[in-house]
Formats: C-alpha cells, sequence, structure tokens
C-alpha cells in the first residue's frame, strides 16, 4: 500500500473481502495480509483516512499478490486529517520510531515563492531552523542553520540520491522546482542508517520525495509575479496511466528576479524535468527521472562590520556598476562578481515485490555540475578578479532488500558512489587599463578518481507497546592522490608539479550506529529516545591550499609541506541524543524534542605556533542542547494554528588560541 503521489507506504489504512468479515489493516511498510478460507472471485476493498476509495476484483486460486496505489482526496475536510496536515512527524520505512518531520505539498505551498526555488527556505518553519537569504525570492545566496549548524554540513537527498557539491561543500539547494516535490522529509538529529548524505550530515539529513507522474491526465501551471521585476512561470504536463502501465510528465520553469539592490540580476533561472514511471505485471515497477537546472546570478556586495556598525547609512550599499581605471575601486565592479552555475541530474530505479514482506530496490544515478563564477579580493597590495570553475561529476550505485518477519523488520543495502570532481581558480589583476591576465593560481591533476562505499543495516522490532530499532552503516570514503601546477605565465602552467604540494589519497572510515526504544501509552500519545553518530568529511581543501601558497616560506621553514596539513585532517563526527514525545487528538497534534549534541574532530581555525598562521585544523570540540515543540491546532474546520517555538545552545567546549588579538580567542 503505498501513496501514489509520494511512493511512500501507508500504514493504518483498512482492507476488507466485500461481503465477509475478512478484513486487515496495513502495517508501516504499507504490508497487510488477508487469509481467506475458498478459493473464488473476490473484491477487496481499500479505505484510508484522506484517500480516495479502491476496489479490485480478482480471481483467488490459492495466493496472490494485490498492490493499491492510493490518490489523496482532492478535498480533505475531516478534522483528523487536517491536523498536522502541513508539518507532521514521519519515520522511514522499515522504521518503528518517528525521527523525522515532514513537510507536506500543502505545507510547501504556503511558503510562497521563497519556498519554490530554494530547498533550504522551505524548512523555515520547523524549529531550531534559521534561514537567511539575500533575496526575497530564494534565487540568491542563502544560509541555513539547523540547531546551530550551518547548512554546509547538512545531507540532502533526492528521492534518496545525495545531492552534494564542493567549493563550497554542501547541497545545491536550487535544482528543483517545489512544485515536483511530493514531500520533504527532515532528520535533525540522529539519522536512519540507510539514509545517504555523502559530504556529511552533521547538521542532519533532508530527504526530498519527488512527485511520481500522475496516474490521471493533467495539466497544470501557474504564473507569479512580484517586485524587483520577479516572474515565475511553472508548466507540467501529466500523461496519466497508459494501457501499457506506463506513466510520464514533463516540467518547465522560468523564474527571475533584480537584486533589491545594485546592479544585475538576484538570480535568472531554467528548470527542466523529466519522469517515466513503467509497472510490469505485479511484482515489478521502474522509474526513471532526469533534470537540467541553470541559474546565472550577481553577487550582493559583502558589508565590513564597520558598515553593517553603521547600517543605516549603508543598507543599499552594493557593487559600483560602472568601471572606473582606480583598482581599489573597480574591486567592487558587479560585472567582476557573478556565476552560471549548471547541474543535471538522471536516476533510474527498480523495485521487485519478491513476496508479500520482502522487497529488493536498485537504483544507478549521474550527477554533473559545471559552474562559471568569479569574486574580487585583494591579495596583498594586488587587486585581484579570480574566475573560478567547478567540473562535477558522479555516478553511483544503491541496492537494497526489506524484508518484514512477524514482528521484525530488517533493511540490509549497500551505496557505492565514484567521483571526479575538478575545480580551478586563475586570477586577474584589476589595473587601471582593465584586466590583466596573471595565469591559475594553482592546478590541481588527481591521480584518478574517488569513491564512497556504505553498506548498512537496519533492524526494528514491536514488543506489546514498545518498540525498538537500531541500525549500522560503515562509511568508506577515499580522495585520489593528486599533484598540482603553479602557472609559469598567462598561458601556460610550469612543466613540473611542485613537490610540496603533493598529496597522498585520503582514506578515511568510520562506523555510524543508531539505536531507538519507544513507548505508546495509547493510540494518541507515544515517547521515544533516539540516538545516532553522525559524521561530515573535511570541506576546507580549497582555502587551505591558498592559505599555503600565500605563506609558504613558513611552513617550508618549519618542515612542513601541503601533506602535513591534510594528513593530519580526519572525519567530523558527533553523538546525538533526541528524548521526544508525541501526542495527537482531533484537535492537538504535538511533537516535543529534549536534544542534546557532543561533536568531534571539528575544524576549527587556530594558531600554529610554529608556522606562525591561523588555519583549519581537526582540534574543535562543540556541545549543544536544546529543545524543540511542533504544535498545531484546529481552532475551526477552515482555520488551523501552529507554534514551532524552539530554545538551543551550542558552544565550543575549550577556548582557541588565535593571533588576531590579544588574549586567548575563540575560533
Amino acid at each position: 500500500m503505498t501513496d501514489i503521489t509520494s511512493g511512500l507506504p501507508l500504514s493504518g489504512a483498512t482492507l476488507q473481502i466485500k461481503g465477509t468479515n475478512l478484513s486487515a489493516i496495513t502495517n508501516e511498510q504499507g504490508v497487510y495480509i488477508i487469509t481467506v478460507p475458498q478459493k473464488g472471485t473476490l473484491i477487496i476493498i481499500c479505505r484510508h483516512l484522506g484517500y480516495v476509495s479502491q476496489s479490485k476484483k480478482m480471481s483467488f486460486q490459492g495466493y496472490a499478490e494485490i498492490n493499491f496505489e492510493m490518490t489523496p482526496e482532492p478535498e480533505a475536510l475531516d478534522e483528523v486529517e487536517v491536523i498536522g496536515n502541513l508539518i507532521r512527524p514521519t519515520k522511514r520505512a522499515g522504521d518503528l520510531l518517528y525521527t523525522g518531520s515532514r513537510i507536506t505539498t500543502k505545507g510547501l505551498d504556503i511558503q510562497g515563492a521563497i519556498a519554490q526555488n530554494s530547498i533550504f527556505n522551505s524548512l523555515k518553519s520547523l524549529p531550531s531552523v534559521s534561514v537567511e537569504s539575500a533575496d526575497p525570492y530564494g534565487l540568491n545566496t542563502t544560509i541555513a542553520r539547523i540547531r546551530g549548524i550551518r547548512n554546509y554540513f547538512s545531507g540532502v537527498t533526492l528521492d534518496g540520491i545525495p545531492n552534494y557539491g564542493i567549493m563550497p561543500i554542501g547541497a545545491r539547494d536550487e535544482i528543483v522546482d517545489m512544485e515536483n516535490i511530493a514531500a520533504i522529509t527532515f532528520f535533525k538529529g540522529a539519522v536512519p542508517a540507510d539514509v545517504s548524505a555523502a559530504s556529511g550530515n552533521r547538521g542532519g539529513t533532508i530527504n526530498v520525495t519527488l512527485k511520481k507522474p500522475d496516474s490521471v491526465r493533467s495539466f497544470n501551471s501557474t504564473q507569479s509575479m512580484g517586485s524587483d521585476h520577479f516572474n515565475r512561470t511553472f508548466l507540467r504536463f501529466d500523461s496519466g496511466k497508459l494501457s501499457s502501465k506506463t506513466a510520464f510528465f514533463g516540467s518547465f520553469s522560468y523564474t527571475y528576479a533584480d537584486k533589491w539592490k545594485g546592479e544585475g540580476p538576484a538570480g535568472k533561472r531554467n528548470h527542466l524535468a523529466f519522469g517515466l514511471s513503467q509497472q510490469i505485471g505485479s511484482k515489478l515497477a521502474a522509474r526513471f527521472f532526469s533534470s537540467y537546472n541553470v541559474i546565472d546570478k550577481n553577487a550582493f556586495r559583502p558589508l565590513l562590520y564597520a558598515e553593517i556598525d553603521d547600517l543605516k547609512n549603508n543598507y543599499d550599499l552594493d557593487y559600483n556598476t560602472l568601471l572606473t581605471g582606480i583598482p581599489s575601486e573597480d574591486l567592487y565592479y558587479f560585472d567582476y562578481n557573478k556565476g552560471s552555475y549548471k547541474n543535471r541530474k538522471s536516476f533510474v530505479s527498480v523495485d521487485y515485490k519478491a513476496t508479500a514482506t520482502s522487497t529488493l530496490g536498485f537504483k544507478a544515478y549521474l550527477n554533473t555540475e559545471n559552474a562559471s563564477y568569479s569574486n574580487t579580493l585583494k591579495m596583498g597590495n594586488n587587486n585581484l578578479k579570480q574566475d573560478k570553475t567547478r567540473d562535477l561529476n558522479q555516478w553511483g550505485l544503491m541496492a537494497n532488500w526489506t524484508v518484514s518477519f512477524r514482528k521484525l523488520q530488517t533493511t540490509l543495502g549497500y551505496w557505492f558512489e565514484s567521483f571526479d570532481n575538478s575545480v580551478s581558480i586563475y586570477n586577474n589583476s584589476i589595473t587601471p587599463q582593465g584586466l590583466s591576465p596573471k595565469g591559475y593560481a594553482f592546478y590541481t591533476v588527481p591521480e584518478g578518481q574517488g569513491s564512497i562505499n556504505n553498506p548498512y543495516l537496519k533492524l526494528a522490532y514491536s514488543l506489546h507497546k514498545f518498540k525498538f530499532q537500531a541500525g549500522i552503516k560503515y562509511l568508506h570514503f577515499k580522495e585520489p592522490a593528486a599533484e598540482r601546477f603553479l602557472a609559469l605565465n598567462a598561458d601556460a602552467l610550469r612543466p613540473e608539479p611542485e613537490a610540496d604540494l603533493h598529496t597522498d589519497a585520503i582514506d578515511q572510515s568510520v562506523f555510524l550506529p543508531t539505536f531507538g526504544v519507544g513507548y505508546k501509552f495509547k493510540e494518541t500519545a507515544e515517547i521515544y529516545v533516539n540516538y545516532g553518530k553522525n559524521y561530515m568529511r573535511p570541506y576546507m581543501y580549497i582555502p587551505t591550499v591558498s592559505l599555503y601558497l600565500q605563506n609558504r616560506a613558513g611552513f617550508l621553514e618549519s618542515n612542513r609541506n601541503l601533506q602535513s596539513v591534510f594528513g593530519s585532517w580526519d572525519l567530523e563526527v558527533s553523538d546525538n541524543i533526541d528524548l521526544g514525545f508525541l501526542f495527537t487528538s482531533r484537535i492537538l497534534s504535538l511533537n516535543t524534542s529534549l536534544f542534546y549534541s557532543k561533536q568531534q574532530n571539528t575544524l576549527a581555525v587556530v594558531f600554529d605556533s610554529e608556522v606562525g598562521l591561523n588555519y583549519a585544523q581537526n582540534v574543535g570540540a562543540m556541545t549543544s542542547y536544546g529543545v524543540e515543540l511542533e504544535a498545531n491546532a484546529q481552532i475551526m474546520p477552515s482555520l488551523t494554528w501552529y507554534f514551532n517555538p524552539s530554545f538551543m545552545r551550542l558552544y565550543f567546549d575549550s577556548n582557541y588560541e588565535t593571533n588576531s588579538s590579544s588574549g586567548v580567542q575563540l575560533a
């Protein structure tokens, strides 16, 4: 039993043989079993609150498997269905405990334009989530903090497939149209073992569930307009389920808005998506999805502390619209600070229902990113424009087996990824006559491709009113060895790599356990405690190479090379505990959690007395704790009240010395 839109299993559905008292209720995996005393022609009726009821007629000859894909009711007026309609607790298939929060399609719709273009902006209604966007439409820079942790350290997946990049590390949050999303599930603390994260999940993991092709032919279009020349067009066509049991959709969107200050667009975005689903017999289902996203945008000028302190007079300060011929002024020219970003994502998935209680799943995917962008900076006495490129290629395979045996549910899986992530930085001097090419800051040549290997196991067991679940995954991450070349001139590299810039292969691994136990007082109240270990792979490679080159003599004098820095880095890890309470009634829904996190090996910028510099080192230890509440109450049939407060504290366990000022400083 699944939701036809999201593909997620539906528990609590009632199935009955027409004309008899034979019935069953689906479990957490959407599985049901009805024992029929005799052969013959039967009609099975399926009902679920908030969904269109279905019936199927079949000739029963001893054993049969009948699957239902339930379509949500277009008008759900029942009070119980309205409660938690926008945000509600959720759990993974194969789990028994509610460990995450789910934002539904309606929850995305009410947030307006800013949530249509940015995944992180769609989370701002959740407790312990703080989101800042440079523009009102989510097209430009977005910075989020989840329980105090920057969004760079949060994992994001699209239908379970990792979505991430480098320079900067982390998820690309503008690469999917919200109109194509069925739901967003967010795990803030412990993350289930079968949720992949690629670069890391120290800041939790967000899983985006894409809408499947609709079973009914339809065409949807929306048009939005607003200030700063905001314009957004979205079109989607669904074929409906054809006689061949094929269904597909195609969508297109165009979004544009000017910056609210300064010259240039905050974002000009085009997005194409195509999806296809194919049912093969009663047990096999296949899907294909592909998307192309391109966005061009001009940056906003960052303000200095003194300018922020006098915000009244600097509120509208942005980049210059004209060149002056003065390098120190042309450092702030708007056309030197912009970028174009292209992302392509494709995957194919196959699900096979081996038995009534077991399912095999397989996915293969390919992600690419091509970005060309520039920014200006002052390096010593030099005013520079840096042209940066990213060429990222990731392909992977995912397989899983889920089986239920009496009260035990088991999920076993494996994720493999191979990646080839290349970046470059080219320097141009800003002169009175314009730009003068200088050459690459450095050029990295990796020796092969990197890889991620991630086997995992998850178990869930129910005993009367108690629920137990546990998981373990092993993450092995390998970055290839690399040689680095410096510029000979503006057009060529030196013929030989720099010996002190060589870095060996980075080989890191960690076991990540999870464990939870819950107790259900009654159908409306449940308490649980959940533990999980999360991780973050090193991410300061490019800034550290640049810092090393600027202070190369000092490192070499202290017998340090680049390998000595990178070789000392390790995976960041965090231990997370949540104590939660859930309550649901006809008019009130509560989901409250006390959380505690201990984070180790975090990269902190601290002072190295031997080199005489501040740079990133794995010496940080942090602690966070807090409380959060998701609450909603139905005031009347057409009005629901939401209240999502939170309190948290995040701090370094120790002070770390820097040479930025006198005394002991916190990096």
